[in-house]
């Protein structure tokens, strides 16, 4: 094989394939990126058995081949070349080394044969859809930072993509059993009647760095195992976690009749302020709340004591309800529009928070002692 390209394309297209590398050199050859050069194209494929990630790049081959080498070593080569440099890969001829030019440093790498690198099995998809970019970002940056970090609760380790009736929406939920996170779309054509399926928090975070450009489509394929997002040139293709997501319907408060709204960002750097005094052992916040008031506490036996006031508008008995500050933070951080919308029942009720911008996004958040 020999082929030169531009440094700049091949950084980014590394850069995104990490994300299906196995940093842990256990495994042998998932720590690997496969280059497959052929009729003016450079393929290449990474996997860590849970992710596939393939991208194309238009480069000048001098001669097809296929060879198989470190990915991080790869990408740290390429990414400390020169801005503007023209890369050079080639086998060597006993196919035990691959020649790397990249500017005026040369390397000589020790490479694999493609083969022992694997592949997903080449399966039949169920349902086959499609989303612009924006979408997708949106339903999985509001919902994956509620996933639960417990690995052995695998049933809400991932976002749960779903089909809803009454109207028919596409609903995205994430929860940890102290927040959830939902959101819905549109049901898109071809996704009617598609199986429930959970994606992993990982599988999550990858799909949204894929995205740079917001109005692209995505062409998306799924079965009850795997998921594949299809764009330009890129393939992601994810297996999904095994297993019932629970019924998250019931944990949603519907009557919560006591309602808060503010502004956004004055809510949230008053809760800001008052959190620093935050640390593991102590981390609730104190709401009370009366007429057109919001006060704001928080008590550390480590650190002291804190206490803000701000005018707010209320409708309401008034209430006292205590609520995780470091979620609390996280869930205004997701709020678009310029107010929040927060509904209460009592000191043992979930709050309910809503974007009046976004009617299709709910989020909920457990209480804690007071």
């Amino acid at each position: 094989m020999e082929i030169t390209l531009e440094r700049q394309s091949l950084i980014k297209t590394l850069s995104r394939l990490l994300g299906a590398v196995e940093k842990s050199q256990a495994e042998k050859g998932l720590s690997n990126v496969s280059l497959h050069a052929q009729s003016g194209f450079l393929q290449l494929r990474a996997t860590n058995l849970d992710i596939e990630i393939e991208d194309r790049l238009r480069v000048d081959v001098q001669q097809s081949g296929t060879t198989c080498i470190d990915a991080y070593l790869f990408h740290e080569i390429v990414k400390r070349a020169r801005d503007g440099s023209m890369i050079h890969l080639k086998t060597s001829e006993d196919q035990r080394k691959l020649v790397i030019d990249a500017g005026a440093a040369t390397f000589d790498l020790q490479i694999l044969s493609d083969a022992e690198l694997p592949t997903f099995a080449d399966l039949e998809f169920s349902h086959n859809f499609q989303l612009k970019a924006a979408q997708i970002k949106r339903l999985l940056d509001k919902t994956v930072f509620a996933v639960s970090g417990d690995d052995t609760r695998y049933n809400i380790s991932g976002v749960h993509w779903h089909q809803d009736e009454n109207p028919k929406r596409l609903c995205a939920v994430a929860t940890d059993g102290h927040r959830l996170a939902r959101v819905a779309n549109a049901l898109p054509e071809g996704a009617e009647e598609m199986p429930p399926i959970i994606i992993p928090r990982k599988a999550a975070s990858e799909i949204i760095r894929l995205i740079d450009d917001d109005e692209a489509i995505f062409d998306i394929s799924l079965s009850d195992r795997l998921l594949r997002f299809r764009v330009n040139e890129t393939v992601f293709t994810t297996k999904l976690i095994e297993g019932t997501f629970p019924n998250y319907k019931r944990v949603i408060p519907l009557d919560n009749a006591n309602k808060l709204e503010a502004e956004r960002d004055d809510l949230y750097r008053a809760i800001e302020r008052i959190a620093v005094l935050a640390d593991e052992q102590a981390y609730s916040m104190k709401f009370d709340l009366e007429d057109k008031s919001l006060r704001l506490s928080m008590s550390n036996p480590r650190r002291g004591e804190a206490v803000e006031q701000m005018n707010v508008s209320y409708d309401g008995e008034t209430l006292t309800v205590g609520l995780n500050a470091r979620y609390i933070l996280e869930v205004i951080s997701k709020v678009e529009g310029v107010r929040i919308l927060l509904d209460l029942a009592d000191a043992s009720a979930a709050a309910v928070i809503r974007d009046p911008a976004d009617e299709d996004v709910t989020f909920v958040v457990m209480p804690m002692r007071t």
